[in-house]
Parts: structure tokens; C-alpha cells; sequence
């Protein structure tokens, strides 16, 4: 849990995606090098990876959730009409145990 300002956040997570992909790329090259050197004919090219923008999203949206200010993740929470305050939180877990005692 942290204090994150979000610019911080996108800019990490978008480095993040980055870094991981041209990691993955060189691993790749790096292997279809390996192969040629051992004889393997027909080596496949290797792909050019493209970075899915709804899997940058979720992360941003965890790592929002995880290290920015609890002011910012009550306003995402908001966002997606979900419960977006301490006491609506804490109200929420009470209906939950309320529950579990009438069922028991």
C-alpha cells in the first residue's frame, strides 16, 4: 500500500510493459540463434509481439489499487459503481457476517 502519485504508476507500468516485451523478443531471437547454431534447419522468423492494451489496463488498474493514495482508489472504486467509502466497505463486510450467523 502506498502513497503513489498515479502519473508514477502509469509510467511504471507502461516501462514495465515495455521492458517485458522486449525481453521476451530478445529471448526468442536469442533461442532461433541458438537453434541455427546447432544445425536446425527451418528455423520459424521469430514474430514481432504486440502489447494487448486491455492487459496494460488491468495491470494499471492494480497497480493503482495497490500504490496510489486510498483517495484514488476510493474515486476507481467509484468509477465502477462499487462500494467507494470506508463505511460503505464496512458496511458491506457486516451484511456478509450477518449472513454467515443466520446461516449457522
Amino acid at each position: 500500500m502506498g502513497t503513489r502519485p498515479v502519473d508514477l504508476i502509469v509510467a511504471n507500468v507502461m516501462h514495465d510493459a515495455v521492458g517485458q516485451k522486449s525481453g521476451a523478443e530478445d529471448l526468442m531471437h536469442r533461442l532461433a540463434k541458438a537453434l541455427k547454431a546447432e544445425g536446425m534447419k527451418n528455423v520459424p522468423p521469430v514474430p514481432k509481439l504486440e502489447l494487448d492494451p486491455h492487459e496494460v489496463a488491468r495491470t494499471l488498474l492494480c497497480r493503482i489499487a495497490h500504490d496510489a493514495s486510498i483517495k484514488v482508489v476510493f474515486s476507481a472504486l467509484k468509477a465502477a459503481s462499487a462500494p467507494c467509502s470506508s463505511s460503505d466497505i464496512t458496511e458491506g463486510i457486516q451484511a456478509v457476517l450477518d449472513g454467515q450467523v443466520r446461516r449457522s
